[in-house]
């Protein structure tokens, strides 16, 4: 179960640059399942907290196996007994970033009033911060259009350079 997705993302390779010292068992990789049961069964460890989309299975296959150990995952949808996840509030900001908008386009009158938004895949947290930075524009001017791509990359440079001139060209 290795993840080949992530290591192009400047967040893991950041985060791994910065642990570079440490024993691979400090650092989840993509073996997360066989680390988290050396942590829970050598080193009893309690509480886990998993902080990549990608660990989702893993932590959810672990959780069933270690029933007394809360392996708590960040984004995703699989829950259990001893496996919650939690997601920031992010669709605040994105409702923000919307009424910041709304307020561009009063201000502008002459513009037109349509936007382009870039997404990675059709997730319920990516949806929901579409939906937010829908809602904050309306809040200060109805009726703004939005056109969503769905780029279906965490990361990608040359998909997101195709996606924005799809955008800017049909839309």
């Amino acid at each position: 179960n290795v993840c080949t997705a992530c290591v192009d993302v400047a967040g893991w390779n950041a985060s791994r640059n910065h642990w570079a010292d440490e024993p691979d068992s400090h650092f989840l990789t993509h073996e997360s399942a066989q680390i988290i049961h050396d942590w829970v069964v050598q080193d009893g460890v309690e509480v886990i907290f998993l902080t990549s989309f990608f660990f989702q299975w893993d932590a959810h296959h672990m959780a069933k196996h270690h029933a007394s150990t809360y392996i708590v995952h960040v984004s995703g949808w699989l829950t259990g007994y001893n496996q919650p996840n939690f997601f920031p509030r992010v669709y605040q900001a994105r409702y923000l970033s919307g009424i910041v908008l709304g307020w561009h386009f009063k201000k502008n009158a002459n513009l037109t009033k349509r936007v382009g938004y870039i997404s990675s895949f059709p997730l319920g947290e990516t949806v929901r911060h579409i939906n937010a930075f829908k809602l904050g524009m309306d809040a200060v001017i109805p009726g703004i259009e939005v056109y969503v791509t769905w780029q279906l990359s965490w990361h990608d440079s040359r998909r997101e350079a195709l996606v924005a001139e799809r955008l800017i060209k049909y839309y």
